[in-house]
């Protein structure tokens, strides 16, 4: 076999071929990669359906149900993509495989685009998800895996400051991110303690940042990317949201908090990242680099 029969593509394709009996390979647009995607890959089949694979190591079969049965209560929602795999995914050659529909549209891009003018379409997509997601997936009550997350990261920043203040010659952009994380740190900590423990948990998308919402037509919004639906405090789908766009737009104190913290916690999380791996790419620095200036437009 030829490295390029080896290749992630051809093996895309060798498994639609396989799943829809296609009497040949089809041919896939590749429109992601794993650089941007945390360990994932996307390809574009044809005008309607996008395929992702994402490998064992970097998803869980829990979010992966859960993914399922959230698309599944959904799927008569305007904006939400139908799924076209089997509960959870294909497994096939290590990856995860969901095949879904494709949302005409371009990402959202808050720094370019007017936040007003999708905002309000935007949390209403979610209030929608969410009110399924209860009706049809249930309510509990308990710990708030969302703040757990949060208090760890806080006690854990001073010792990775500590770390990093170690560090010989770090590039520029992760010497602004430590000094944006030093001016913080106190009021990452004092918030974090103050966040609720407990409260409603229903199964959320999990990471509603900006980018994952599509814009289409007449500004009709729709949001991609489910492998991160957990159980968690609903306020934390729109505190992700609110966390990616320059300023916070009104809201509750929980909701502000929330996004505040997440944006740290992002940080905190890029931070360590850097220390573990001392690698950096273009992705990286530009996520790292809008954290930066998100966290200076919210002083």
């Amino acid at each position: 076999m030829s490295l390029a029969d080896n290749s992630l593509n051809f093996i895309a394709g060798k498994l639609l071929a396989s799943k829809f009996q296609l009497p040949e390979i089809p041919v896939l647009q590749p429109i992601a990669s794993d650089d941007s995607l945390g360990g994932s890959f996307l390809w574009r089949w044809g005008t309607d359906r996008v395929l992702r694979a994402t490998s064992f190591q970097k998803v869980r079969n829990e979010c992966l149900n859960l993914s399922w049965d959230l698309l599944h209560v959904c799927q008569n929602i305007l904006g939400i993509p139908r799924k076209a795999h089997p509960r959870p995914a294909w497994e096939y050659e290590g990856y995860h495989w969901t095949l879904l529909d494709w949302l005409p549209g371009e990402p959202w891009n808050p720094w370019e685009q007017n936040v007003s003018n999708f905002f309000e379409n935007a949390t209403a997509l979610l209030e929608m998800i969410h009110e399924r997601s209860r009706s049809a997936l249930g309510v509990t009550t308990g710990l708030l895996p969302c703040v757990i997350r949060r208090r760890e990261l806080a006690a854990s920043l001073p010792g990775w400051l500590g770390r990093f203040q170690l560090e010989r010659e770090p590039p520029e952009v992760v010497t602004k991110l430590a000094a944006c994380l030093e001016n913080r740190v106190n009021e990452f900590t004092r918030l974090a303690g103050i966040l609720p423990g407990s409260g409603p948990l229903i199964v959320v998308h999990g990471d509603a940042r900006p980018s994952n919402f599509i814009v289409g037509p007449r500004n009709a919004m729709g949001l991609t990317d489910f492998n991160n639906c957990r159980v968690d405090h609903p306020t934390s789908d729109l505190a992700r949201l609110l966390s990616g766009l320059p300023g916070i737009p009104g809201a509750d104190a929980l909701t502000v908090d929330l996004a505040r913290t997440n944006r740290w916690g992002s940080m905190a999380q890029w931070l360590d990242q850097w220390l573990e791996w001392r690698s950096m790419n273009k992705p990286i620095e530009k996520r790292i680099n809008e954290l930066v200036k998100l966290d200076w437009l919210d002083k």
